[in-house]
Formats: structure tokens, C-alpha cells, sequence
């Protein structure tokens, strides 16, 4: 087993990070999106949480999320909508009362699309927000399809290490 110290040749080509919270190693999501996103978190008022509990979703699309779409040649197309108001009303109408659930649309693709960059990105998003969330908070909620979860869970766990600081929950339909 190497040592922490010790870097592989094969590192970078794997994703491992130096900084897993270096939001300008992000391969295909937006930075600015995320940065804001935690800039939003953190100014949202102690009144509004109460006494629930803040969970942080992260959406990668799958037909949990899918709309129906009708596009310019009048073709009928099922998308990722990733309205996570709409999502959360599909759940256990006592959920609200329990949780405040903040969302950020990561990805907007169907859950066949997902690949080895998009865990990367996922990665490397949850860390920045662990570090620069000043709020408390019980865990991250990752909104995905199932053709891929396994492999996509799979792949963020690798790269997350055993010593999570946060409970992962994945959910797709």
C-alpha cells in the first residue's frame, strides 16, 4: 500500500486531487454556479431552517426527473427538468416538515450519459461545499438516474475515501 506521501505515476490520469476542493478542476460543471450556490446557503437565515434538519441535494438528472418537452419540429422529448420543487413533491409530504432541502442542478443529463468526469466533478463539488458551508448540516442528497448510480456511487466512494464527514444518499427511479 503507498504511503500519502508517495505519489503514483497514474495519479492524475485516475482524478486524484491535491486540493479536492479546487473548484478550477471541475471538467465539466460550472464553478461559478457552485460558488454561488454555497454563497447562497450561507446567507440563508437560522428562521428558515427552524428546527429542521439542512440536507444539500445535488442534481444529476434520470427520469425522476424527466419533463416532457416538445421541441421545435414539434418532436415530444423527455428531459431532466431538475426542478427539485417538483421532485420533492413526488415524496412523503412529512419530509418537508423534517428537512430543508437546498438544491443545485450539477448535471442536466439522463443517467445513461453519466461518466467517470461527472463522479470527478461530483467529488470535488461536495468537498468545496464542506469546506466553505458554514451552516450545519446532516448530509448530501445526489439526485440521479439508476442505468448509471451504481458506477457513479461506486466511483465518488473510491475517490472519497472511507472517512466520509458527511452521509452520501443516492436516489434515482
Amino acid at each position: 500500500m503507498r504511503g500519502t506521501a508517495e505519489k503514483h505515476p497514474d495519479d492524475e490520469e485516475f482524478g486524484f486531487e491535491e486540493d479536492p476542493t479546487d473548484l478550477d478542476r471541475l471538467l465539466i460543471a460550472d464553478k461559478e454556479s457552485v460558488a454561488e450556490f454555497v454563497e447562497k446557503l450561507n446567507r440563508i437565515d437560522p428562521k428558515e431552517i427552524g428546527d429542521r434538519s439542512l440536507v444539500i441535494a445535488l442534481g444529476t438528472g434520470g427520469t425522476i426527473s424527466m419533463i416532457e418537452e416538445v421541441s421545435e419540429d414539434g418532436t415530444r422529448l423527455r428531459v431532466p427538468s431538475l426542478d427539485f420543487n417538483d421532485i420533492f413533491e413526488k415524496t412523503e409530504p412529512s419530509l418537508k416538515s423534517r428537512f430543508l432541502v437546498q438544491d443545485l442542478s450539477v448535471f442536466k443529463i439522463d443517467s445513461s450519459q453519466m461518466q467517470y468526469a461527472h463522479a470527478h466533478d461530483l467529488a470535488i463539488i461536495q468537498n468545496y461545499i464542506i469546506k466553505n458551508l458554514k451552516k450545519d448540516f446532516v448530509g448530501f442528497l445526489f439526485i440521479h438516474g439508476t442505468d448509471t448510480m451504481a458506477e457513479s456511487s461506486s466511483a465518488l466512494a473510491a475517490m472519497l475515501g472511507e472517512n466520509l464527514v458527511k452521509p452520501i444518499v443516492y436516489t434515482g427511479s
